[in-house]
């Protein structure tokens, strides 16, 4: 088994071999500017290989022996001269652009983003938009990691986009999904609900999602009654349409909560609304997103009175 001094003298050669070969094939070309023999474009092309596999060799070494920096932008180099000079193969040069985005993920994470963007321009020429997804959602996740979440929303709803052109609708649920979350998290709960609503009405084509519907739905009209600003006639015609779009909500237990809490908050009876949170609670658990939400409500509606809604 070879030691990481190999590897590194070996990345070190074959760079040097590959710059070289670059160097003389360019100096080449502008000796032959006026030449445009089939014999003189063949070896050109030739040339080009060869470089292109020292490049190659010379990144996976710099990989084996953990040159994170070195490995990327000779993953970028190949990946430029595969996309510039052999251009009947972009696929390769997305592959590359994406070994080099990961290599300097490895350095700091989110700074492949320039490569990774060179490969899903790639990939979006060549109608391979399921691949181009897969990075761009990759990309959303690390946004939002890193809580930059108006950022992760504008890469979701790209995300979105390839999804649907690739037919691949349950990824693009999955997205809507995150985008909603992600604008609950900001405060922008009109935007959220519209988001979920539109996502339910969506489940309800699929036989698959629709038994999430009502979930949705009820998720949807709280975000209604969360906003600072909002109105109880809003929610109320919230609640009404999503009844009108599944006659199965009407009677689930969510809508029958909606219901009682509205009803209660117009007679401002926060008994009944405590104890409406309580017997629904212990039904059907609030996740931490229905807590953070109903907690708002409370200190919206009974300002004076301590509702622990946890």
């Amino acid at each position: 088994m070879q030691d990481r001094n190999y590897w590194v003298q070996l990345a070190k050669e074959s760079l040097e071999r590959a710059r070289q070969g670059t160097r003389n094939l360019k100096n080449g070309k502008n000796k032959r500017l006026t030449l445009k023999s089939n014999l003189i474009e063949k070896s050109t092309h030739l040339h080009i290989e060869d470089d292109l596999g020292l490049y190659l060799k010379a990144a996976e070494a710099s990989l084996i022996c953990g040159k994170w920096r070195q490995a990327s932008e000779t993953f970028a180099k190949a990946a430029s001269m595969y996309r510039h000079e052999l251009k009947d193969t972009l696929v390769e040069a997305a592959t590359l652009y994406c070994e080099a985005a990961w290599c300097r993920e490895k350095i700091k994470r989110g700074d492949g983003r320039e490569f990774f963007e060179k490969a899903i321009s790639i990939y979006t020429d060549d109608e391979q938009y399921d691949q181009a997804a897969r990075i761009r959602k990759w990309i959303a996740r690390n946004e939002e990691r890193n809580e930059n979440h108006r950022e992760a929303i504008i890469q979701y709803k790209m995300t979105c986009q390839y999804y649907k052109a690739a037919k691949m609708n349950e990824q693009v649920m999955y997205c809507k999904k995150r985008i909603g979350l992600l604008l609950a998290s900001i405060g922008d709960y009109d935007e959220a609900s519209n988001v979920y609503y539109e996502i339910g009405k969506k489940e309800l084509e699929h036989n698959l999602l629709k038994y999430g519907v009502q979930h949705t739905f009820f998720r949807s009209s709280l975000l209604l009654l969360a906003k600072e600003e909002g109105d109880l006639e809003k929610v109320k015609n919230r609640i009404q349409e999503a009844r009108n779009a599944d006659f199965r909500f009407e009677i689930s237990p969510g809508c029958e909560f909606m219901l009682h809490i509205v009803k209660s908050i117009e007679m401002e009876k926060v008994h009944d609304f405590a104890d409406h949170l309580y017997d629904f609670n212990e039904l059907y658990p609030f996740d931490e997103l229905n807590l953070i939400l109903l907690n708002k409500i409370t200190k919206k509606y009974f300002v004076n009175v301590n509702v622990n809604v946890y």
